[in-house]
């Protein structure tokens, strides 16, 4: 059976009474929330309850995929997850490129939208004509691994399932898919509150076609040119995920023990010229992937290792003083087994050590920076809540508040909203603080990742902010990757300028933002769905995501939110150029800014 465009049915799966219904999304709603992010967010705010007093287990969890998910289309297996985060208790999403989104664009489901608590444990199985609610006590207690495995029937079937640390509410508890995290909001806590242990979809049947198959494969033909002569790519390829560890070295935005320095010289061995050296990788990406951007460690004799990307590997790295990647990707995958993020983990690891150190927490083990003793061993007490694990379940946020003293404890705060800030000093790169307080876990390109920003710009910083926002929502609904956002959007449209040219224009955004073209994904996305979209209208798709997002949680005039104060406070570090953020200067910018962007909005 064929599948022009797509579709536009989704799941609607009642867990309390055990029902399930189709749902057909309106045309008028799916031209303005085509799929993945925006698609989610219009969902949870259709079917979430009416009280604001209500817990993320009571609240509904959106699986939604990307618009060109189940299509020929590069790195657009994507998967966005929608739902109100444990950590933050704010409406959050998650999008990741992983096999379920395929499966389910391959059983006819845009999306898969869950409600209410079930009465016992269960496994939800879903087909492209049922759902099945299956008992799963057998399961308790299981690792996420361990879950996936004895849930693989002969069938082709893909799974997302959480460990230990989703059944017992951490926080920061993950649902994995493909072997990797898929959120970093604590869903996986959602999930087990909900008491479902995993959630199976079949390969189904379905042959999702575009409406115009020459039109769309002369999009994917171009696009596949614009990412052939692409620098970003090239770079991408040699270094792999963890080129970013070079410029936090060189920048300064790295997070050594616990955000408290700036760079070190160790770092160079968890980059990925010196992993690439020491290790024999394969890609594990998508088909046709462009950058290899998902890669593991091959062992003769053993289990292959996933290589954690650049964030991963400082959480669990430089952040804890553990420069060893070998060290670093058994910890990565203990966390993915028990269904802990990893990042999060990381994070939350580095507080305890910093805590220890100035004698504000004295638990068992104790774990020090450098030292590699007890590291896994609180890793498992966390996620199965026991011993000294369980106070560390809901974040550092909950376990400082009481007697401490301020001082003390804002020297080393490491959380925003509860949930454990990126493994990134921001006082290497501001832009970067503005992401960390809007929950933003992927770098700014102008200033991070094509180093057109000096670190001492604030009014431009602001600017890219809001357009990098809009841009990331438009690829996470239309469903690409948003490592491609960078040859196909920043470099395509300015290609024919020097560098240093690109240094001057990048200041002034209200003139450079000219360049960032969205078109090629306007045409793909355009023959894909037979609905005609310009860079324009994409563009509103992006705003009215990110506005939504801030509406369901009922303070768009709060965003972002505040960061640790050190990094406002403390120029104080190991990296010779000595710097604070004028935090509050960028987002006075940025909502003014923000302001301006919902006006469009509401042009349109």
């Amino acid at each position: 059976m064929k599948k022009v465009g797509g579709g536009r049915q989704y799941l609607l799966i009642d867990l309390a009474s055990e029902q399930w219904e189709v749902r057909l999304i309106p045309s008028a709603d799916y031209d303005r929330y085509p799929g993945g992010e925006a698609l989610g967010l219009h969902l949870w705010s259709m079917h979430s309850p009416a009280s604001s007093n209500s817990t993320a287990a009571e609240t509904p969890l959106c699986f939604a995929c990307g618009a060109l998910s189940g299509s020929t289309m590069m790195c657009s297996s994507s998967l966005s997850v929608v739902g109100q985060s444990p950590a933050t208790n704010l409406v959050e999403a998650d999008t990741t490129i992983v096999g379920a989104a395929e499966s389910m664009a391959s059983c006819g489901w845009r999306a898969i939208v869950l409600t209410g608590i079930a009465r016992r444990p269960m496994v939800l199985h879903v087909s492209s004509k049922s759902v099945d609610f299956i008992h799963s006590e057998r399961l308790i207690g299981k690792t996420a691994t361990e879950t996936i495995q004895a849930l693989q029937t002969g069938e082709a079937v893909s799974t997302m399932a959480i460990g230990p640390a989703g059944e017992n509410a951490v926080a920061y508890a993950c649902i994995v898919n493909d072997e990797l995290p898929i959120d970093r909001h604590g869903f996986g806590a959602v999930l087990g509150e909900k008491h479902i242990k995993a959630l199976t979809v079949d390969s189904g049947s379905m042959e999702v076609v575009p409406a115009d198959s020459e039109r769309f494969a002369a999009s994917i033909a171009e696009i596949s040119s614009i990412l052939a002569k692409s620098p970003f790519v090239d770079e991408f390829k040699q270094k792999g995920p963890l080129g970013l560890i070079d410029k936090a070295m060189d920048k300064g935005f790295a997070a050594v023990d616990n955000n408290s320095k700036r760079t070190d010289p160790r770092l160079f061995h968890l980059s990925g010229k010196e992993c690439a050296r020491r290790f024999s990788l394969d890609a594990t990406t998508c088909v046709d992937c462009p950058l290899s951007c998902q890669r593991k460690v091959m062992r003769p004799g053993g289990e292959d290792m996933v290589l954690p990307d650049a964030m991963g590997m400082m959480a669990l790295g430089s952040n804890l003083g553990n420069y060893d990647p070998t060290v670093v990707m058994q910890w990565w995958q203990q966390c993915v087994d028990l269904g802990l993020h990893p990042v999060s983990t990381g994070m939350l690891l580095g507080w305890v050590m910093a805590a220890q150190a100035k004698s504000l927490l004295q638990t068992a083990p104790l774990i020090r920076f450098g030292e590699t003793d007890g590291i896994s061993e609180t890793i498992d007490s966390i996620a199965k809540g026991t011993a000294t694990g369980q106070q560390f379940a809901q974040g550092s946020q909950v376990f400082a508040q009481g007697s401490w003293d301020d001082a003390l404890s804002s020297a080393i705060d490491s959380q925003v909203l509860g949930r454990g800030m990126l493994p990134v000093d921001p006082r290497g790169a501001w832009g970067e603080a503005l992401l960390i307080g809007l929950g933003e876990d992927f770098p700014l390109v102008p200033e991070v990742v094509l180093d057109w920003l000096p670190n001492e710009s604030t009014r431009a910083k602001a600017e890219w902010v809001v357009i990098q926002e809009n841009l990331l929502a438009v690829m996470r609904s239309v469903g690409i990757c948003p490592y491609l956002m960078v040859p196909l959007v920043f470099e395509a449209g300015t290609k024919r300028f020097h560098k240093i040219v690109l240094r001057l224009l990048a200041r002034f955004p209200s003139i450079s933002r000219s360049l960032v073209n969205l078109d090629p994904i306007a045409d793909l996305l355009s023959s894909f769905s037979g609905v005609e979209a310009s860079s324009p209208h994409l563009m509103d798709v992006g705003r009215r995501a990110v506005f939504l997002k801030q509406l369901v949680n009922d303070s768009p005039k709060s965003y972002p939110a505040e960061i640790p104060e050190r990094f406002s406070s403390d120029p104080e570090s190991n990296h010779a150029g000595d710097a604070i953020v004028p935090y509050r200067a960028l987002v006075g910018r940025y909502r003014f800014l923000r302001a301006l962007d919902l006006a469009k909005i509401e042009e349109s």
